[in-house]
């Protein structure tokens, strides 16, 4: 029986939120537990809580541990080390303890985005880092570094191309789909070192920035252009299937479950139902800052 109050932990699995003794527990049917984050219980009811947690949605988070960044932009994880990408390069950090993350190191002089490419047959990984380029960055890059398993970071490529400006990545074996702004979507595929050879570029966009995938779709946030989906299943000729008007200027993307949702900046939040093959508008978010 699904359990609506606990002490200081529990375990959630298909039945609902377990209680366990005395909030000390490692596992539970397989599923890692973790400490309430207000400490006064569950949240009342299965559906209320967040996944693999006893904490429902609204709670304060629980801090668990810090890492070293310096003006992190944007953040990429994999379970084993998190990328934190800023103003004074990339920091790397390995979080298989996330209570106790470790520095392992940094690479390139400033950094706007990056993501995570093949594990090599060494055990290393591959890192993808992009910069569009500013005042400290005159010559825009995409760079390709791995981690060893000695938790060294080594650097394999520097990719730097007449008028291209790098920002949103994402990679999908063995392909990095990049968006450049009014260049469009650049697509690479990945040698056996992790070394990138363009494959080919999908024109069409207004300001392409960040990227979302769905299946064998990529949602792209195309600043004045709205929301576009990219079919990528054959990744040599990608087209764009739908491009979807949004209230305001289209910055950001991220899937959550069945929704897509696009941030607006001083417009808020746009809604799309993902649930079909088909996007289509849902709701709109108004938000008191800058989204």
């Amino acid at each position: 029986e699904p359990l609506t109050t606990c002490s200081d932990a529990v375990c959630v699995d298909a039945s609902g939120c377990v209680q366990v003794d005395n909030g000390s527990c490692a596992s539970c049917n397989g599923t890692d537990c973790q400490s309430c984050s207000h400490g006064e219980g569950c949240a009342a009811g299965a559906s209320a809580l967040v996944p693999d947690t006893c904490c429902g949605i609204g709670d304060a988070l629980l801090k668990r541990g810090t890492g070293a960044a310096a003006e992190a932009v944007d953040i990429e994880v994999d379970g084993t080390y998190a990328l934190l990408c800023g103003g004074f390069g990339v920091r790397v950090n390995r979080i298989s303890d996330p209570d106790n993350p470790v520095f392992v190191g940094s690479a390139t002089q400033r950094c706007q985005r990056a993501a995570f490419g093949r594990v090599l047959p060494d055990g290393s990984r591959v890192i993808y880092l992009a910069h569009h380029g500013d005042t400290w960055v005159p010559q825009p890059f995409l760079q390709t570094y791995r981690i060893t398993p000695g938790d060294d970071l080594e650097p394999v490529q520097n990719f730097t191309e007449e008028g291209e400006l790098y920002e949103g990545l994402h990679y999908a074996e063995p392909y990095l789909y990049v968006a450049t702004h009014s260049g469009g979507l650049r697509v690479y595929v990945a040698g056996s070192s992790g070394a990138l050879s363009l494959v080919t570029v999908l024109p069409g966009f207004e300001n392409a920035t960040r990227l979302a995938r769905r299946d064998q779709q990529l949602l792209v946030a195309d600043g004045e252009g709205g929301l576009k989906v990219v079919d990528i299943q054959n990744p040599a000729a990608p087209t764009i299937v739908q491009s979807l008007p949004t209230r305001g200027i289209a910055r950001d993307v991220v899937l959550a479950g069945a929704r897509a949702f696009v941030a607006l900046g001083g417009d808020g939040v746009d809604d799309f139902d993902a649930a079909t093959e088909v996007l289509a508008p849902e709701t709109w978010l108004d938000t008191p800052g800058s989204a």
